[in-house]
């Protein structure tokens, strides 16, 4: 009578603790709220959750079967039975005990050693800990064991930061700016700026607290003027983060899209950061994206990076290499799966540099007109501002022709005879980090052979 009833009481307790969790679980909750959510719970993914669900514990009862092979075989019933009691009293009672439960239930069932279930138990909490670890290092950042980055010393990334008119977060001034249908821009759209017009952009979350490089895209319609068209701004709640003023002068051509570099450190407990455009009135600014990107790192492997979202997985990847001075390669993919960073095309993340032909000039003063010569100056693999020449000397004027090119006039005039040595420098204003070059140039004033002085004869000698 004793055996019979020992079962009967083991299934009325169970009950009983079924229905008091039962109870203690609902006694707060809005019934009429739970219908009313529930009608609207689609039956087809809410099956497919459950059958998830359930072949996850069907797979944790097999590998718990495999790990106690080739002591025993448990059945596969039981140990789901195991799992599942286990993981209500995890539910239930703080520290895992159910781990401690589920290995006495299978051992009293089915009169296996305890000791060989604990084993089994603790080798399947360091394998989910191997996998976390792997997963949450792959969700979280990506580790680079090969960079092959064509002689820039950093790297920085973006996880697709780009902000433009479709942005909700993107304004403007509508009496002064206008949106436009553009093909070059990035989103087939872009705002035009006439007058003092402003553009602004703000982030939130983790971009407003992170050090980064915001790059503005932006173009102007004269290249010419030496004013200033636009000033960019970085500010957050409290203070600016950081400034630059962009003269005409500083684009390449005008009508084409360039991308300026903004550094900025804003605030550790910053909940916001703006970017914004604001136009002088100098030329029309035509205004398409703000792109960001990390501060930068040495580009050197191994390189752990570790997304400031803590979220990577299925995020493209954006890298652009740069240097200390500021200049900067064109953006390109990378793939955070393969491990590699390999730049796309060494001509397109050659840094910048200047180009002049010839390397030096020499001038003649002839008696119809002044001497003249020209050069061919050139910014290879600039990304924006344009050339400019100068010199210190008096006697040397110097243009720029329709095409281009740097004509140099000796301003012979008072000249009294003799050779003149003078210098002129070139350089990129707005290019960051390119070094000027200095062409010396040779003025002969007067007759050459008179310049000379007296012919020298060498000795003949015999051998």
């Amino acid at each position: 009578m004793a055996s019979r009833a020992v079962p009967l009481v083991r299934t009325g307790g169970g009950i009983a603790l079924a229905l008091l969790c039962t109870v203690l679980a609902v006694h707060d909750v809005d019934l009429a709220s739970v219908s009313a959510h529930w009608s609207q719970v689609q039956p087809l993914p809410l099956a497919l959750a459950a059958g998830m669900v359930l072949v996850s514990i069907l797979a944790k009862a097999g590998r718990w079967q495999v790990l106690c092979a080739p002591h025993a075989r448990p059945p596969l019933v039981t140990l789901t039975a195991g799992i599942l009691v286990g993981q209500t009293v995890n539910n239930l009672v703080p520290v895992r005990l159910g781990e401690i439960v589920r290995v006495y239930l299978v051992g009293e069932r089915l009169r296996l050693s305890r000791s060989l279930l604990l084993g089994t138990v603790l080798v399947e909490k360091a394998l989910d800990a191997l996998t976390l670890d792997g997963a949450s290092r792959f969700d979280m950042g990506m580790r680079l064991q090969r960079i092959e980055a064509g002689g820039w010393p950093q790297v920085q990334f973006s996880l697709d930061w780009v902000g433009d008119d479709s942005d909700p977060h993107f304004s403007f001034t509508p009496t002064s700016a206008t949106r436009i249908e553009d093909g070059d821009a990035i989103g087939g759209a872009a705002v035009r700026l006439t007058g003092a017009g402003v553009v602004t952009l703000w982030a939130g979350d983790y971009l407003a607290s992170q050090p980064g490089v915001a790059y503005f895209r932006l173009k102007v319609s004269d290249h010419a003027t030496t004013q200033t068209v636009a000033k960019l701004r970085v500010v957050g709640p409290r203070r600016e983060l950081a400034q630059r003023a962009l003269r005409g002068s500083d684009f390449e051509v005008a009508g084409a899209y360039q991308e300026v570099a903004v550094p900025y450190a804003p605030d550790a407990d910053a909940q916001t950061v703006t970017f914004r455009i604001d136009a002088t009135g100098a030329a029309e600014v035509t205004v398409d994206a703000v792109t960001l990107f990390s501060a930068p790192v040495a580009a050197t492997a191994p390189l752990q990076w570790l997304s400031p979202e803590r979220y990577l997985r299925n995020r493209g990847v954006q890298a652009r290499l740069l240097r200390e001075d500021g200049a900067f390669s064109p953006a390109f993919d990378v793939h955070p799966a393969s491990g590699m960073l390999i730049a796309p095309s060494a001509e397109l993340i050659q840094p910048p540099s200047l180009s002049v032909t010839p390397s030096a000039v020499t001038l003649q003063a002839a008696e119809t007109e002044p001497p003249t010569a020209l050069l061919v100056v050139e910014c290879v693999n600039c990304t924006t501002g344009v050339w400019q020449a100068s010199t210190a000397v008096s006697w040397l004027a110097l243009s720029v022709t329709e095409e281009g090119l740097l004509e140099i006039r000796a301003l012979v005039e008072g000249l009294a005879p003799g050779v003149y040595q003078g210098e002129i420098l070139i350089s990129v204003s707005a290019e960051g980090g390119v070094a000027p070059l200095i062409v010396p140039v040779t003025l002969w004033v007067g007759d050459i052979e008179d310049l000379l002085g007296q012919k020298v004869y060498l000795p003949a000698v015999l051998r």
